[in-house]
Formats: structure tokens, sequence, C-alpha cells
């Protein structure tokens, strides 16, 4: 795309970058995995990414449950490109369900899984160290944990806090704390409640902590009574576990519904943070559609956008689930369920610090065992390698043979992405942009005391994994994108090897050339002169991460270019 470079203010970079096409190829791992015996077929749900790698060279640590066998939850324990090192299978000794639910790492650097007894109603909490080493377990009776998150705080003892979401056996929004030890300090469900609807159901689906206004911050959902709909809501509540606000997300008209799923601190706003959550306007272009909010620590929107872009249609339903931010993107994940078919397609959405949209990937499966249907369950930024994790599970179309094959066959799977999603069985798509313009009633509330801690029964073992590819990984060259007019042409691309920038220019410059590589924030990082033929610019003092070529050549065109250096 040819673009005319204006001296205007830095926010057109951002409207820019919506329009180039990156120029080089990004890291991509997407593994299928067979944690052991019995264990093949099940669903990743969760992920989480230590900042340092361990002795054992552990990196990433995901929780996850298998269909194979009805009673098996799942951690495993993985390097930075996602081989596995070990999986611990979760055992109920009663034979129940052992539902993963959610995995967070503590601030100290150990690991806490969460894991759900369908039949019990209760809820498994398990501590490990970073490399797997059991540290203590707590069973939470009439509680469904969906998220969890962890903190230092001052005023627990320890000086760590462990925070969960759900709902209770009564159907009701509810909030736990711990200190780090496993130690009780709060147990709530909370009654919530405006003028406008009766709720029926509620639930908490995401949760952090506030360290701005040391509150923990929970978003959910809640069913409006004789109607099938929903909206969004906020809770905060202080670290004992009382009241502090509660906001709901709202049409009074009964049109349009908000389901929240998951929530992150803005990285450049503290106190703000961003919530993904699906969206229907019922008669719109789709049933449900990712969307996102930003959130100051009222609830109060700076933006809310819906994403009813290209591939969007009527007859699929999104299921935004997970959000993280490298610092500088915003990346959900999830599913969309189509209609007609019956499947389902993974898809991640990127958009940059505001909301504006970058890309939509869909990951359409092929490689060694096409795929059917796929979906993704929650993402996580790993600070230590620079990619985005996000896990989930895939279908094969054949039916017959050995894992990942056969009858109803689920993989387990892992893909790791450059920070707008892409790997290399994603197609992009241009993503547009819908506000919703919801009502947000302040709601009451009151509470009721749920059941402290008690011995939690479950039991560990370690087995043997394996991992596959499901998609060849790319060839690393030098890929050059030309933009052209007439015989004079520029090119660009990067050589990861070698940490370099490559710039190309075919044809004669009237006068001296420049390119300045730009952060996403607006902020010049590196300027060189350019002249006609090829020339190297050394990136190897930049992190990972999208960057902007922003050049001028006269004679030839000036410009706007988006470059991934990995």
């Amino acid at each position: 795309m040819y673009l005319k470079y204006t001296k205007r203010s830095m926010a057109l970079l951002a409207i820019l970058f919506l329009h180039v096409t990156l120029s080089a190829q990004p890291l991509q791992r997407l593994y299928a995995y067979d944690p052991g015996s019995g264990l093949e077929m099940g669903a990743f749900r969760d992920v989480a990414a230590l900042p340092f790698v361990t002795s054992s060279n552990i990196n990433v640590v995901t929780i996850g449950s298998s269909y194979s066998s009805t009673t098996d939850g799942l951690i495993g324990y993985h390097d930075p490109n996602g081989s596995p090192i070990m999986f611990r299978e979760w055992r109920n000794p009663s034979g129940h369900r052992v539902q993963a639910e959610a995995i967070t790492k503590t601030p100290s650097g150990d690991i806490v899984a969460c894991f759900f007894d369908p039949v019990s109603f209760a809820s498994d909490i398990v501590r490990t160290s970073p490399n797997g080493a059991f540290m203590w377990s707590r069973r939470l009776k009439g509680f469904h944990v969906r998220d969890v998150d962890s903190d230092w705080i001052t005023t627990y003892p320890g000086g760590e806090g462990i925070w969960l979401t759900g709902e209770s056996s009564n159907k009701k929004i509810s909030i736990e704390g711990l200190t780090g030890a496993g130690a009780w300090v709060f147990s709530r469900e909370y009654h919530v409640f405006h003028t406008i609807w009766n709720y029926g159901d509620t639930r908490g689906q995401g949760i952090q902590y506030d360290p701005v206004k040391n509150e923990v911050v929970v978003i959910g959902d809640a069913d409006i009574a004789g109607l099938t709909l929903s909206d969004m809501i906020l809770v905060r509540v202080n670290p004992l576990g009382a009241w502090s606000i509660g906001r709901a997300y709202t049409d009074p008209n009964g049109k349009e519904h908000y389901h929240g799923k998951a929530l992150v601190p803005h990285p450049t706003t503290p106190g703000d943070f961003v919530v993904s959550f699906d969206y229907s306007n019922v008669t719109g272009l789709a049933y449900d559609q990712p969307a996102m909010m930003q959130m100051n620590p009222v609830g109060s929107p700076s933006w809310m956008y819906a994403y009813p872009g290209v591939g969007y249609f009527n007859g699929t339903k999104y299921y935004n689930l997970g959000i993280d931010t490298d610092g500088s993107t915003f990346l959900s994940s999830g599913f969309y369920s189509n209609f007609s078919t019956g499947n389902q397609t993974a898809y991640s959405l990127s958009t940059d610090l505001s909301g504006n949209p970058i890309q939509k990937n869909d990951y359409v499966l092929g490689g060694y065992f096409p795929a059917t249907s796929s979906q993704f369950g929650r993402v996580e930024f790993n600070t230590k390698t620079g990619f985005y994790y996000i896990v989930g599970h895939f279908r094969s179309k054949v039916t017959s043979g050995g894992w990942p094959m056969g009858p109803s066959p689920r993989s387990f799977w892992m893909v790791a992405t450059d920070a707008i999603g892409q790997s290399v069985c994603s197609k992009d798509k241009k993503p547009y942009i819908k506000k919703p313009e919801p009502k947000i009633p302040t709601m009451d509330h009151f509470s009721v005391t749920l059941p402290g801690p008690a011995f939690s029964p479950l039991y560990s073992v370690t087995v043997d994994p394996k991992q596959v590819k499901q998609c060849s990984a790319p060839k690393r060259f030098e890929n050059f994108e030309a933009e052209a007019e007439g015989a004079a042409a520029i090119k660009f691309g990067y050589a990861a090897d070698r940490s370099q920038i490559i710039i190309d220019i075919a044809g004669e410059l009237t006068a001296q050339g420049t390119l300045e590589l730009i952060d996403l924030q607006g902020k010049t990082l590196l300027k060189t002169s350019l002249k006609s033929g090829k020339q190297y610019l050394d990136a190897s003092s930049i992190s990972r991460g999208i960057y902007m070529l922003r050049y001028q050549v006269p004679g030839i065109q000036n410009g706007v270019k988006k470059i991934s250096v990995h």
C-alpha cells in the first residue's frame, strides 16, 4: 500500500498501523500434546508464563482437563519453546471429575492452579513450585472457581494474596481471598441488583488485584430474569471482601446484551483495566461479537468497542475468553461457533492501547492432521520470550488411527504468536469497530459468607508426555515486500539471524532520504540516511516487538511501514 507522508501528530501512526502489511516472519510455535497414557484427548484451559526459566528449564505452565478420562485434571510444565518438561495428573479419590478452570503465577514465582469438582460443587486450589513440587492444596466448598490472581499485599500475613472469583452453589457472584500460604481471609457471595432489571444467576469470570486502590476487581455477567439476555457486571471489594462499588452494563430496551469474560491492567494508565467481553445487538451482523472496554477505577468506560469485522456474519457466536498485553498491544483470544456447520474456529484479536483494531487472526489448522474445529481458551504474554502464548484444543478430521487422530478426537494445543497474534496457522482479517452505548447503573448488594477452606482430597501422579508440531514452521529468510511506482521500488525486510533491518531502494533519489524506526508510542528509536541500493540497519539493541518504519525517499515516495523485530 502506498502512503504519502505529511507532518501530522503521532496519533496518525496508530491509524496507519492498521493498514500496512507486516514484512517479516514472526516466531511461530504450534504444538499438540499427549500428556500420557489414556490422557491424549483433552483441552488446555489457561496458561501462566514465568518471568524466568527454572533450573529444570521450565518457563510456561498450562492447566487442562482430559476428555479421555472423566477423572483427571492436568498441570503441564513446559520450556520456553512449549516443549513439555513434565505433566502432573491430578485425581479425585472418589472418582469425581477434576475440571480445570484457571492458573496464575504468584509474585514470588510459584504456581497456583484451580480445579472444580461438579459433583461436590467445590473448588480445589493447588500451589506448586515453578519446578512442579507440591506445596499445599485447599478445598473451597460451595464455590465454582472461574479465575484466579495473586499479588503482593502488605496487610496479608506473609505479604502475598491469592484471590478467586466464580459463583456460589446459590448461583451468585462470589469472591474468595487466601494468603500465599493458603490461609483463609474471606469467602463471600454477593447478591447484586439495580432498578432496571431483576437478575437471576450471576457469576464472576475474571479477577485482578488493583494495587493503586488496594482493591480486588471482578468482571462477570448476570442473567436477566425472564429474558434470554445478560448484563456485564463489575464488582470492586477491599482485601477483606467489603463492598467498594458495583456497576452494570445494560440496555434498558432489552435488545443488547453483554458477557464480561476477562480483564487486564492498562499498561500506561494505573488503576484502569481493559476488559474482554462478548456483545450482541441481536439484529446486527452477529449474534455475539468480540468486544473490549477500557474502564477507570469507578467503572466508567474511556472507550468501548465491538469488532464485527470481516468474517463476522449472521450464524456465528463469539466467545472472547482471554486478554493480555505486552505493553504496546492488547491481544484477546477465544473461538466462534458456526451454527450451520456446528464447527468452531479459534481466533485472536489485536488492538492498540486505545482499542483501535490492528488485526484479527482465524486459526485454520492444516499440517499433519487437519482439523474440523479449534478453540482457544486464555492467553498470557511471556515477558521472558516476548511472545503471547494461547492455549486450547483442536479436533482432527481423521477419525481413525492413533493420537492425535481417532474417534471424537480432541487434542491439547498451545500456540505462541507475535504482538498481533500471527502464527503459521492463522489467516489475517481486517476488523472494524462498532461502539456499544450501554447504560451503566450503580448496583446495590448484600453479601453472605461462604464456608472457609477445608482439606483438598486431590492427589497427583507424574505422567510421561509426548508432543508433535501441528503445523510446519516457515523458513527464515529475507522476506521483502515492495512499495513500487513504475520502475522505482522500495523493499523492506528483517534478517532475524543478524538482527538487521534490510532496505533495498531501486531507482534514483533526487536528494538524500531518511528512515526512522518508531515504537507504537511514537518515539523515534533509530534514524539513518537512505540512498539507492541495499542498506542494513542494526536492530540488535531493540527489544522484540512491532515497530513502524517512517521513510522519506525524494524522487520515489514517502510512507510508513510496519515491521516485526524478533
